[in-house]
Parts: C-alpha cells; structure tokens; sequence
C-alpha cells in the first residue's frame, strides 16, 4: 500500500487477536491509512475478543456474525 501511487484501497485484516499491537505500529499504521484513504475491516476469529483491531479498523465483525447471516456455513 505504501508503495502504490493509488489511493482508496480495502484491506481485510484477519486475526485470532493473540498478538497486540505495539502504539508504534497503530499510530505509523494510521498514518498511512489517512494518507492512502483506505479502509480497513478486521475479521476476528475464534473466541478471543480484541479491542486493539477498533483503534485502526472502520469495521470489526466476529466469525460468530457468520452464524447469524442465515445457514450455518461455516464452524466456529
């Protein structure tokens, strides 16, 4: 992303919210989001629950938001 000469991309951020993130990185990381404008949405897996992925993500969803979307397709 920083590389790119276009703006305006999405980025899908995965994670088991295990591993916290330095200030440091959140605050260069949000540097580069305002810069580039573009967006991020972070998909939380298993149970564990991450308030780090809000302080640099315009939308967090859970694989339990999955579940709630119709069928059962995928197993939590």
């Amino acid at each position: 992303i920083s590389s790119h000469r276009f703006k305006k991309a999405d980025l899908i951020f995965v994670t088991d919210g295990a591993a916290p993130l330095t200030n440091e990185f959140l605050d260069e990381f949000n540097k580069m989001k305002k810069e580039k404008q573009f967006n991020v949405m972070s998909v939380l897996l298993g149970e564990s629950i991450d308030t780090t992925v809000k302080h640099f993500s315009d939308e967090v969803i859970t694989a339990s938001t999955f579940m709630e979307v119709g069928e059962k397709v995928f197993a939590v």
